[in-house]
């Protein structure tokens, strides 16, 4: 039985747009808690914000802390703002765990679902979708697999051989820091064809035992978080490169990847020059 979509597809027009978001009496921070409710799974932006345009950015921002705080929204980004109402959100969690279940139910020979796949069957922003595989990979009830989302019950095993190529491949890039690993070496030290590699660094990543950001950096998680928890303690609210080499006794070569790798995460948001470190959110 085919299920409902949660969000309609067709785009949203400002007409449609007014509609939804004719905000009702009371204070901003209920205007802005009932904004996010009404744009359900599809979160709100600045610009969804026509009604309050008199409280300003940083008022905004302030407002959709407290409400995350209180456990009502959850902040997606400050810069531009993106909010999404916490009920909407642990709706989207439910229906998409309860969309791969069936799928796989459906189709029980194909590994999962691609990532394109689901935004589109849930008209959701690529934002929404990450977090939402974020909190559920965590709850251990969703995982993602080359690209693929699926129940955890359904992902590929591999052999004891296989297993221990793995741990000595973590063992690589842990010794190896915040340096790039090459993975023409690793082929060659472990004998295996490129297809194979690829697939196993791929475990390693979808395992979060290993992170790759551009330009072909690959850091341990275990540097990762030192990273993160470096930078989330630096005591300002922005960060200049120098800084961040500084902190973590890179060369720029290394420097520039990695926070690459930390604006995709959502530790930092590049504002000209310097980095923008944005607030924990759980």
């Amino acid at each position: 039985m085919r299920s409902e979509k949660v969000a309609a597809k067709r785009p949203v027009t400002s007409r449609r747009r007014e509609k939804i978001l004719v905000l009702p009496a009371g204070t901003d921070k209920e205007k802005l808690a009932a904004a996010c409710r009404a744009r359900g799974v599809r979160g709100v932006r600045q610009i969804d914000l026509a009604d309050l345009p008199y409280l300003g950015e940083e008022k905004i921002a302030r407002l959709a802390e407290e409400l995350e705080a209180e456990g009502m929204v959850k902040i997606l980004s400050f810069s531009p703002l993106f909010l999404i109402s916490r009920e909407s959100f642990d709706y989207l969690c439910e229906k998409l765990v309860a969309y791969l279940e069936e799928f796989h139910k459906r189709q029980p020979a194909l590994k999962g679902v691609t990532a394109e796949k689901v935004k589109e069957r849930f008209g959701i922003s690529q934002l929404v979708l990450l977090l939402a595989v974020k909190t559920l990979e965590k709850a251990g009830r969703v995982m993602l697999q080359r690209g693929r989302l699926m129940i955890p019950s359904h992902a590929e095993e591999l052999s004891p051989q296989e297993e221990g190529i793995l741990k000595r491949l973590e063992e690589l890039y842990y010794r190896g820091e915040f340096r790039s690993v090459s993975l023409d070496d690793i082929r060659r030290e472990f004998r295996l064809s490129e297809a194979r590699l690829d697939r196993l660094v791929g475990i390693l990543m979808e395992r979060k035992k290993i992170f790759q950001g551009p330009e072909g950096l690959f850091i341990h998680a275990h540097w990762l978080d030192e990273v993160v928890a470096k930078v989330r303690a630096f005591g300002k609210k922005e960060m200049t490169v120098g800084e961040f080499k500084n902190m973590t006794g890179l060369s720029r070569k290394y420097a520039i990847p990695l926070l690459e790798l930390l604006d995709q995460m959502g530790v930092t948001h590049r504002k000209g020059s310097v980095r923008e470190i944005l607030p924990f959110s759980q």
